[in-house]
């Protein structure tokens, strides 16, 4: 029996681990959303707040697309 690594691999990152950290990163940008809702005007700090947690949820959504399309990228060029 043959194990093939590099389509495991890839099928646990591109099937299952991908899709899981963008389901995520927009978890985290609609929870900073609504806590940033939630401050409203009275609390500035609050806000602030809540704009560095939608702030780090945009950052890890482009950071993962940028890994996703050079991890396609290179899968597609690599024979085999």
């Amino acid at each position: 029996m043959t194990i093939d690594i590099a389509g495991t691999l890839g099928f646990v990152f591109f099937e299952l681990l991908t899709p899981l950290l963008f389901s995520l990163s927009f978890v985290v940008f609609i929870w900073g959303a609504l806590l940033y809702v939630i401050a409203g005007g009275h609390d500035e700090a609050a806000r602030e707040k809540a704009k560095a947690v939608m702030l780090y949820g945009v950052i890890v959504f482009v950071v993962m697309a940028l890994i996703w399309y050079i991890a396609r990228f290179v899968a597609n060029v690599l024979p085999g």
